[in-house]
């Protein structure tokens, strides 16, 4: 192995690391739907997460609630202090009532080529995917200090000292837990999805809603 300032060549790969900086300002479930369905090439995404102690985010988002109150004593009304302010109250107040709770999360995508060229292909890719979960903000490692590129090895990734103190609907939406349908057990047809994946289909599936029917239409 050869550890470069941007990059490790493993096995004849450049490979790099690319993790967030923030988390994403947007939450919702399947929000890295699309970056799981990536199938232009090989990469794998790494998460680990466990909860953390309240107290220190708690502190951090009073200061942040008294700097948006600081801003919307300025001349003119602040709608989106106003707007910052509500977000970081009520979130304030579901921690003490304990509605959520605070993570330590890692999350960390390696990818590799045989080339620059092709590397710079799929990174240009994956900042574009991650960009459209949530608005995130993307972080390509610098090799300094290998552990980054090790905490992505299987049972490493409390090596990743790049963590995130996301709240309980930041970790939900974060997870890589979904997955598309196989379709039908006993299927009459095969078809392939957008990801190149069998998926079964019996159009008198009794488990679906509209049982008697099939739809077809250009993609």
């Amino acid at each position: 192995m050869q550890v470069h300032p941007r990059e490790i060549i493993l096995d004849e790969q450049i490979h790099r690391v690319m993790t967030l900086r923030d988390v994403p300002q947007i939450q919702y479930p399947g929000i890295i739907n699309r970056l799981l369905t990536l199938r232009d090439f090989p990469f794998d995404l790494v998460v680990g997460f466990k909860q953390a102690s309240p107290d220190g985010v708690l502190n951090k988002l009073k200061r942040s609630e008294v700097m948006q109150q600081n801003l919307q004593k300025g001349r003119g009304r602040n709608y989106q202090a106003e707007e910052q302010q509500g977000i970081l109250s009520e979130t304030i107040q579901s921690l003490v009532r304990g509605d959520m709770k605070v993570f330590e999360m890692s999350f960390a995508v390696r990818y590799g080529a045989s080339s620059e060229e092709d590397l710079a292909s799929y990174e240009s890719e994956l900042r574009q995917e991650i960009h459209q979960m949530g608005e995130a903000k993307e972080l390509r490692e610098e090799f300094s200090y290998p552990e980054i590129f090790i905490s992505t090895l299987p049972g490493c990734s409390h090596l990743n000292y790049r963590t995130l103190p996301p709240t309980t609907p930041h970790v939900v939406a974060l997870l890589p837990v979904y997955q598309n349908s196989s379709g039908s057990s006993r299927p009459v047809a095969l078809f392939k999805n957008r990801t190149d994946e069998l998926v079964g289909i019996d159009p008198f599936d009794s488990r679906l809603s509209a049982y008697n029917g099939v739809i077809f239409g250009p993609t």
